[in-house]
This record gives structure tokens, sequence and C-alpha cells, in this order.
């Protein structure tokens, strides 16, 4: 379960970065450093039709010489593909400036989440947990964001004659930070720190029984948002997330987490 989980998230992850890579890039030629449209790997840009209603000529295409240089032997073409430049406003060449510049799009101020969270807790007799995790979050600059995130985990595991059963509930707050490097992706990081609560059950032919017992716990993650609309977002989120149970084994328990949230700003 565990192995199916990570692999479909390290999909995941490689498609995001495919995604990204593909939108941060442009082709251009290398004569006269012009953008030309998107290209598939495998085909060159063939220029404009002459007039309306006349089809693009085809032509037979040399294979590209890497990832990033393609050269187009009948038409002496050659491209490469660089960063894409960033749009200028088209500002006539009369315009009358003004004293100030139009100001940029205000960040959104709060931030909800919601998704699917798995995690692993290697020194508990209920080893795999699957839940629910919801967060929310005030953004204090275009880059810092406070605020806090509330997970419900619950797992069952037969063991001899009982079957054993954990309830994990985990309240932090802490900092968020994000790094853009493309236009519709961002790398989110955060610090969490709280409380966690583990309430344990057993039941077998011989009878039943519950506890529950509280701790200090933070989280220590990473995640990857990719622009669906304006305000949505999804990715997957990776997480350390270490609780202090007094126990025989350490006043430490090293827990691991992975999930997929859906966000949405405003």
């Amino acid at each position: 379960m565990i192995k199916k989980i990570t692999a479909l998230l390290f999909l995941f992850v490689f498609a995001v970065a495919t995604f990204a890579a593909n939108d941060c890039l442009c082709w251009i030629d290398e004569k006269t450093g012009e953008v030309v449209p998107t290209i598939p790997r495998s085909a060159v840009y063939a220029g404009e039709a002459v007039a309306a209603g006349l089809r693009k000529t085809e032509l037979k295409l040399a294979p590209m010489d890497d990832e990033n240089h393609i050269h187009n032997p009948k038409t002496g073409q050659s491209f490469v593909r660089v960063p894409c430049p960033e749009e200028k406003p088209n500002t006539p060449a009369n315009a009358v400036k003004t004293a100030a510049a139009p100001a940029a799009k205000a960040n959104d101020l709060f931030q909800l989440s919601l998704g699917y969270n798995f995690m692993r807790t290697a020194q508990e007799d209920v080893k795999d947990l699957h839940g629910f995790q919801v967060s929310g979050f005030y953004n204090v600059n275009s880059w810092l964001a406070v605020g806090g995130e509330f997970s419900g985990l619950y797992g069952s595991q037969h063991q001899g004659y009982y079957d054993v059963s954990l309830d994990r509930y985990l309240s932090l707050v802490g900092p968020q930070v994000t790094f853009q490097p493309c236009e519709k992706v961002k790398v989110v990081g955060h610090v969490l720190f709280g409380g966690v609560t583990d309430q344990n059950g057993y039941s077998s032919a011989f009878g039943s029984g519950h506890s529950s017992a509280n701790a200090f716990a933070m989280a220590v993650g990473v995640g990857v948002d990719v622009q669906v609309t304006q305000r949505i977002t999804v990715g997957p989120v990776f997480d350390y997330t270490p609780t202090a149970f007094s126990a025989p084994t350490g006043n430490w328990q090293n827990n691991w987490s992975v999930g997929v949230a859906g966000k949405i700003s405003f």
C-alpha cells in the first residue's frame, strides 16, 4: 500500500515538473530573436501562411539536435528553447505618462485547503493511517503566510486475538513560505507546532477497551501547488511529523505523511 501511494505521488510530482518546465520555456528564432509559437518536440515552426485560406507548407524535418536546439534544413532556420520573456503592456508611443504606474494585482489575503492524507506511524501498533487535512492561512505578503491546519487520521489492524484501532488528531499552527518558479506553479514550505491526541481501542472475544493520550507535535513539510483556475490550485504535500508521547521506545516518535490537497484563495 505504501509503495503504491508513494509511486503515485512521485508520478504526480513528475507530471507537475514537466508541466512547469513546458509552461516556462519558449522557442525563439536564433537569427531574429523573435518568439515562435509553441511546437511539439518532433516539429519545427514553418512560418505563417501567405494569405488567409492558404494552408502552411508541410516540411520534411530533421531530428532535434538536442532538447533545446533544432534546425530546419529546408528553410535554414534554427531555433533554440529559452525561458519565456516577460510580456510588456502595449503602450502607444504618444501616450501621456501619468504620475504613477498602475498598481500590480494585489495578493489574495486568505487560503483554505482540503485534502487526503496518509501517515506512516512506525512506532505504533497501527502502522498505516488514512484521513483528511484542512488548513487556513493568512497571507502577510507575497511569500509569507501564517495559519494552521487540522488533521484527522484513522486506522485499524488485527493482532492475534485482538483488533486494535488508532484515531489520531493533530492541531498545528505556524508560518508558511512560498516560492514561485513559474507563473502556474508554487513551491510551499512550512514549520508548524501544536498538539496531537491519540485515541486507542481494542476488542476481542474477551472484551474491549479504549484509552487516549495527548502530546506535543510538529510538522516540517513541503508541497507543490499547480494552478487550475485563477483561485484554485491542487498538488502533493510531504511532511515529517514527530510526536512526543512518553513510551518505552523513547520520548519521540517519527511519523511520515504524504497527501494531495486542493486549495482556494480569496
